[in-house]
């Protein structure tokens, strides 16, 4: 007898420890209609009988408390189960008793005997059909960790603690890096685990892109990946060896990995984790969801911000009939937001391109950054949208189409949009300029970044009588702004007393005292008929928007011989260049020594953020471009980016500048039909500085880095 005593007790301890387990994983009946219940009916285990074997101890890191044993409970009867319904009700995921270890809860976690994060959502409960929908609360991504031996429950307090007190602004899996506690051996396990709770909707494609380098995939089609079933996922480097972790499904196909290597300038490839097809399709489908949710809209908000006013070049336009076909418009929201993120960005263009997912972009300080995603059902309705804005034909898909747009934009006043589309394979392109006018009024010639000394012979010249001023570059480099800060000088100097006209394609500001003619070569009206007919309308001044050829080159040369001043564009790469291009066109020499008054070449470089600017060590580039003497005081100084420079480590732009006003002597080289060569050293000893020179100038003084003067500028005398 006293032998099978204590099975007794223990059987009967079994029965009550099964009630408090149970009790914690099922949701009563009588005390909520609406919560899920957490087991089927079939899943629940029977009650023990006298010869079964006890059931295991439930794998919680904190077993529940042992009920006393006395001589009561010993002689009580196991109580019963709680009915169940006859229809079995909705079941949350099964977990293997391998994951059971992560569902541990803290006294703060559980409402009564409930998970808080186990109950519907409050939307879910009032819609009153709670019980039929599954739970969509994310689960944390530090318990997936856990729940995936990545790292242990001690391991995570100690992260959360660290980020708590020390990195506030890093995500946790950037801590975990930066703390090791994520092994190489680890990692292999991770990924597969994280694009696993993905698919089942666990985590968020943010939280996956915490383990995974996401700006990596982005050199290849998404197609690509799915069809050759790889993906980059990140490239790591110890002592000096660099690496690049692939999930791939042909672990053995060396040609592909020697492939990888080289397109990432890697040592090595590693694949990395169990590759399984249907993760990498659901990871792939994730991100084509997530790129297109960017762009569309989240709800009829950015609707009235923006307005249409116009199509400039049209005055047969009805833009009341625009906007109100505008009004609860989905693809019109989508315009709206497109427009409004790269006004907001402060971007110059907007990009809208076709691909397997249209794209996005903006170029924002001149270097295109992504904006996000389009669907690619949208997309045709898309670039429809934006034709009818700006008065296209959308029919037309064959040809280039030229147009603008004049919106008002709640926070940023009107802006004039130059619209142009072309056709791309299968698809068009839109590429959208945006004019600030109001900008133009502000930036006046003193505020472009001329020195002074430059500033006071530039303001000579274009207040002359007559002759010829050039302002080259290559496109984005700030011609425009250039010609028409020197126009509103004009204007505010001498308005009333001078009649300026322009010939430009397009009109890009629209100035008030400005006679503003726009080339239509479709009607005939090009550079040379509207110069000629200018020369006829009494100018003082005249702006040719570009000099493309030998007929609009020479008619500049001759009205400006002719008592009349002439401001025009030409792009080369250099200021001396440009009078050897004008010669290449067919105008003698000496007709460009007379007329010439000076050339001004000109880049723009991004400006470095003063938020986050820091000392950096230079690469042997960078050393290269400095002389002994200039090395020695040289602060080498960069953005290391920030919330303001959105990570770029830039924030706007200055101007670099070469400036060469004709002399005698230059002018005699040039009737002499001298080289380039010859020109350049002789502007060198009038104390000419070289695009180069003004560009280390500048980072000398902290205002840019010697990486955008190496980007933007040459070395003349190589």
């Amino acid at each position: 007898m006293s032998s099978k005593r204590p099975i007794k007790k223990k059987k009967k301890l079994d029965s009550n420890l099964l009630k408090t387990v149970t009790d914690d994983i099922l949701v009563n009946k009588e005390r909520s209609e609406d919560q899920t219940v957490l087991m089927e009916v079939n899943d629940i285990p029977p009650i023990p009988g006298d010869d079964d074997q006890p059931p295991p101890l439930p794998l919680n890191d904190t077993p529940p408390p042992v009920p006393p044993i006395n001589d009561q409970l010993q002689a009580e009867e196991p109580p019963p189960m709680p009915d169940m319904p006859d229809t079995p009700p909705d079941v949350l995921p099964k977990f293997s008793p391998d994951e059971l270890p992560t569902l541990n809860r803290t006294d703060d976690d559980m409402v009564g005997d409930v998970p808080k994060d186990m109950l519907l959502s409050e939307v879910d409960q009032a819609s009153g059909d709670g019980k039929k929908k599954l739970f969509k609360k994310k689960m944390p991504l530090g318990e997936i960790l856990v729940m995936h031996g990545v790292i242990n429950k001690t391991q995570l307090d100690y992260a959360l603690k660290y980020q708590e007190e020390n990195a506030r602004d890093k995500l946790l899996g950037e801590i975990l890096f930066q703390l090791e506690l994520i092994p190489e051996n680890k990692y292999s396990a991770l990924v597969p685990a994280m694009m696993a709770q993905l698919l089942a909707d666990k985590v968020h494609l943010d939280e996956v892109g915490q383990f995974i380098d996401f700006d990596l995939f982005s050199r290849f089609k998404l197609s690509q990946l799915e069809k050759e079933s790889f993906f980059p996922l990140r490239i790591v480097e110890n002592k000096g060896i660099r690496t690049l972790d692939v999930f791939i499904e042909n672990e053995s196909d060396l040609i592909k990995l020697d492939d990888l290597a080289a397109i990432f300038n890697v040592r090595k490839v590693r694949p990395v984790g169990e590759f399984d097809k249907n993760l990498l399709k659901g990871l792939i489908s994730e991100i084509k969801k997530e790129k297109a949710a960017e762009i569309a809209p989240e709800g009829s908000g950015d609707v009235t911000s923006i307005t249409v006013l116009s199509a400039p070049d049209d005055e047969d336009v009805d833009s009341d009939a625009i906007q109100r076909g505008r009004e609860d418009n989905y693809i019109s929201k989508i315009a709206d937001k497109i427009i409004y993120e790269g006004v907001k960005l402060g971007a110059s263009d907007i990009h809208i391109e076709f691909g397997e997912v249209p794209r996005v972009r903006y170029r924002v300080d001149g270097v295109l950054q992504e904006g996000g995603w389009i669907s690619p059902e949208d997309y045709p309705a898309v670039i429809s949208r934006f034709k009818i804005m700006s008065e296209l034909d959308i029919s037309e898909r064959r040809v280039p189409q030229d147009g603008n747009i004049r919106l008002g934009i709640e926070g940023f006043g009107v802006l004039d949009f130059r619209v142009n589309t072309i056709p791309v394979s299968s698809s068009e392109k839109i590429c959208l300029r945006i004019l600030d006018s109001s900008k133009l009024h502000s930036l006046t010639l003193d505020m472009i970044g001329l020195p002074d000394d430059t500033l006071e012979s530039v303001i000579d010249k274009i207040t002359r009588p007559q002759g010829l001023v050039l302002i080259t570059g290559p496109t984005g480099s700030g011609k425009s702004t250039t010609l028409y800060s020197s126009l509103i000088y004009l204007l505010e100097t001498k308005g009333k007393e001078i009649n300026i006209c322009t010939a430009e394609d397009p009109i890009e500001y629209k100035l008030e005292g400005l006679n503003q003619t726009q080339l239509a070569e479709k009607v005939g009206l090009t550079f040379p008929k509207i110069l000629k007919a200018l020369l006829r309308q009494d100018p003082d001044v005249i702006l040719v928007g570009e000099i493309r050829d030998l007929e609009t080159g020479s008619l500049a040369i001759k009205a400006s011989q002719t008592g009349h001043l002439v401001l025009s564009t030409l792009h080369t790469n250099t200021a001396v260049a440009t009078i050897g291009r004008m010669v290449n066109m067919g105008i003698e020499p000496y007709m460009v020594a007379d007329s010439v008054l000076a050339v001004i070449n000109q880049r723009l470089a991004r400006r470095t953020c003063k938020a986050c600017i820091a000392e950096y060590e230079p690469d042997k580039k960078e050393i290269a471009l400095l002389t002994p003497a200039e090395l020695d005081a040289f602060r080498f100084l960069k953005g290391d980016g920030c919330s303001k420079c959105n990570g770029k480590g830039y924030k706007g732009r200055l101007g670099f500048y070469e400036y060469l006003p004709m002399t005698r002597d230059l002018k005699r080289l040039i009737t002499e039909a001298a080289s380039e060569e010859e020109l350049l050293l002789q502007a060198r000893q009038e104390d000419f500085l070289t695009l180069r020179e003004f560009g280390i100038g500048k980072a000398k003084e902290g205002l840019t880095t010697l990486e955008e003067v190496l980007t933007h500028t040459i070395d003349q005398f190589e």
